[in-house]
């Protein structure tokens, strides 16, 4: 029988559910604050400080809001051509939990290494995850 991430021959397709979820959310949020003008990125961008406040939350968004038009395009082409193999030889749930740790990661990382007073957004943490499973 036939899954929704095979073609007509059994094949695997180029997408996988997985990796059409976080390019879906990526894309949505950047709608939300881009095209719609609402500031995502003043709740979601992870502060250099965010352990003060103990926004962990962040940790999560971050991943998913970006500076400008380029920096989304070469965070999803990298997810685009790495993750639907990658998540085939993981499986879904493996892959999902791989993306987001390694999100959470290099967010913990860059927090630790960074002055008080600025932000980071990006899934370029998580996409190096994903190339270093690949």
């Amino acid at each position: 029988m036939r899954t929704a991430t095979q073609d007509i021959y059994g094949n695997p397709t180029e997408m996988t559910f997985g990796v059409q979820l976080l390019l879906g959310i990526n894309l949505s949020a950047f709608a939300i604050e881009h095209i719609f003008r609402f500031p995502l990125s003043n709740f979601c961008a992870l502060q250099s400080n965010w352990f003060d406040t103990f926004s962990i939350w962040q940790l999560i968004t971050y991943q998913f809001i970006h500076q400008g038009i380029f920096h989304l395009i070469s965070n999803l082409l990298g997810l685009y051509l790495l993750g639907p193999d990658t998540e085939r030889g993981l499986g879904t749930n493996r892959f999902l939990l791989m993306y987001f740790l390694s999100g959470i990661l290099g967010g913990l990382g860059w927090s630790l290494l960074s002055p008080s007073g600025i932000f980071c957004v990006g899934a370029s943490g998580c996409v190096f995850g994903v190339l270093g499973a690949y």
